[in-house]
């Protein structure tokens, strides 16, 4: 999901992501996870997905659609971005924070500490963050293909709320990395 938008634009990705996109369908599990690689050939028993990873379900779909202005895609990639974004709603549950969960964080972060592989950043705010990004693409996704999004936006809000609550402390973050910064801004 990172690269969808850069590739998109840079080369004729349409067809090539949306088979992906397919193959991730086919590759979800009945309550909504998504393995961490697609095709599935890991196999992993056990926790199967990752924020960020896994969100590739909604901002993929939503990157292409932006790209090439492809409602039938939005359409056809629906049911699993609801999937998916059901599945984090239950696991954010009534705090409406991703917390709690085994996630790569920032695996690239040059701050991690020694012998970690997550980097320094706060996962359950990386997780978080994006759950507030996907719920901001479920609401436009339906606008774009006239239905309801009242549901998602309300949402929406109540995350950033949370968000603010959890992780904004007298105007700074709690997490105070390159990343946290970056995610807090970018998505909004």
């Amino acid at each position: 999901q990172v690269f969808a938008r850069a590739a998109s634009i840079n080369f004729d990705t349409e067809k090539f992501l949306n088979k992906w996109l397919g193959d991730m369908a086919s590759e979800q599990f009945d309550n909504g996870e998504i393995p961490h690689v697609i095709p599935d050939a890991l196999r992993v028993n056990g926790t199967r997905n990752s924020t960020a990873w896994c969100d590739a379900a909604c901002i993929v779909p939503w990157e292409l659609y932006m790209a090439y202005g492809n409602k039938k895609l939005l359409k056809d990639n629906l049911p699993l971005m609801k999937k998916w974004h059901g599945y984090v709603k239950s696991r954010a549950g009534r705090k409406c924070l991703w917390i709690g969960d085994q996630h790569f964080g920032d695996w690239l972060g040059m701050d991690a500490p020694a012998g970690s592989y997550t980097g320094s950043t706060d996962k359950d705010l990386i997780a978080s963050a994006y759950y507030y990004y996907i719920t901001c693409i479920m609401a436009k996704t339906c606008d774009v293909l006239g239905m309801k999004s009242e549901d998602y936006v309300k949402l929406s809000e109540r995350i950033r709320k949370a968000y603010k609550k959890q992780y904004i402390k007298r105007g700074k973050l709690t997490s105070d990395t390159q990343t946290a910064h970056v995610l807090t801004l970018h998505f909004g």
